[in-house]
């Protein structure tokens, strides 16, 4: 009966295919003035979550669940991490080269500073980008967490 394994690796790949399709493709309309896809917003953060996202599938197949899991909440940790920095106070350097930053910033990044916040609270703007994108974090998680339970 190993069917049940094989069906979590499925769905952990699955979600992690749905992850990076949707982190390449339009994601949000912002404003109505322009279509987003995560990959113009989020770059330092979405080599952190394609990595993750690669490599949680990877993991399962090799029998590491807890290795799944812990990929799993990379994906989500850069997902979050300009939340997360904005809770901290880490946004922008102080000082000379923090005011220089803040008059050359580029207005794509700062209309996406918030994508964690929009994913979950916007869902109306969302394009179909979006709902692959997020889908595929959730099948994610969803593998790791019955991975997990299936290891103990």
């Amino acid at each position: 009966m190993k069917q049940p394994n094989r069906n979590i690796s499925l769905v952990m790949f699955a979600g992690a295919l749905m992850t990076i399709i949707g982190a390449f493709s339009p994601l949000l309309d912002v404003i109505h003035l322009k279509v987003i896809s995560y990959a113009d917003i989020g770059k330092p953060q979405l080599y952190a979550l394609i990595a993750c996202a690669v490599l949680a599938p990877m993991l399962d197949v090799v029998k590491s669940r807890k290795g799944a899991f812990v990929a799993v909440l990379g994906v989500w940790g850069a997902l979050c991490w300009p939340l997360i920095r904005w809770q901290l106070h880490l946004e922008r350097e102080h000082g000379f080269w923090g005011e220089v930053e803040k008059h050359v910033t580029d207005p794509l990044e700062e209309a996406g500073e918030h994508i964690a916040e929009r994913l979950f609270l916007r869902i109306d703007d969302f394009e179909w980008g979006g709902y692959v994108f997020l889908g595929g974090v959730v099948l994610m998680t969803i593998a790791a967490l019955m991975g997990l339970r299936k290891a103990k």
